[in-house]
């Protein structure tokens, strides 16, 4: 059974913000309970577990550099920005450093989540077949399971131009390294040997934006980034807990 790591801000001890988009908010509270109640004891095609989201009052930054624990990381550029991106990104991409370290250790793909993500039921057997095309795939691969943008009021997170997916399986479609739009990672399926091409990009570039370094390992063909044939019928995100 595939493993699946859910990125949840761990609200045991934080005291309660106003602020809806400090992680001592109501709404972190709120995502935990939900993939406690409804996810891990109602979806049974992986093997959910809860990963601890890295959250900026875990690391500090100096300078340009980012120390966590007795690690220190360089900071990334933001290539929009041409500066350093927000520390919530920072946090967003060393949370998914360790989750790639963790694929390496156990060493098989992992399947990652945040905890705003919704499946429909409808959904589920088309996301488990293209799950199990994509186990067959050797070549260090992501396979994006997304289907809606974050910051679009609901739209889909991506229309494919004619020519930018090559059909590769009954289930799956290979993304044409020109394409650029990679945005998105509520829900995505990562191999071992993508896990440690994510890991050394992070190393050299530094904590930037997550879904920047994914497109920058495609378009210089170090990954392979797949989709689902019918991707825009995947995960969504869940409004109720925006």
């Amino acid at each position: 059974m595939l493993n699946a790591y859910i990125i949840s801000v761990n609200t045991d001890k934080i005291e309660e913000s106003s602020d809806n988009h400090s992680h001592n908010s109501e709404k972190y509270r709120r995502r935990r309970d939900y993939i406690k109640k409804e996810i891990i004891p109602k979806i049974d095609f992986c093997q959910f577990e809860i990963f601890d989201a890295i959250t900026p009052d875990l690391f500090k930054i100096e300078g340009n550099s980012i120390l966590y624990k007795d690690i220190v990381f360089k900071r990334g550029i933001d290539w929009n920005s041409k500066s350093y991106p927000h520390i919530y990104l920072n946090s967003i991409t060393l949370t998914s450093y360790f989750l790639y370290k963790k694929c390496i250790e156990i060493n098989k793909p992992i399947f990652i989540l945040q905890d705003d993500f919704l499946i429909k039921d409808d959904s589920i057997n088309n996301i488990k077949d293209s799950i199990n095309d994509f186990l067959n795939i050797k070549n260090p691969s992501i396979l994006y399971l997304q289907s809606e943008c974050p910051w679009m009021n609901g739209l889909p997170i991506r229309d494919y131009p004619e020519g930018t997916l090559l059909k590769v399986s009954n289930n799956l479609s290979l993304i044409d390294s020109n394409w650029y739009d990679l945005a998105g990672n509520v829900g995505y399926v990562i191999n071992v040997e993508g896990s440690k091409i994510m890991i050394n990009i992070i190393e050299q570039l530094g904590l930037s934006n997550d879904d920047q370094l994914t497109t920058i390992a495609m378009k210089n063909k170090l990954l392979e980034v797949y989709t689902c044939n019918n991707y825009k019928k995947m995960i969504l995100l869940n409004r109720d807990l925006q």
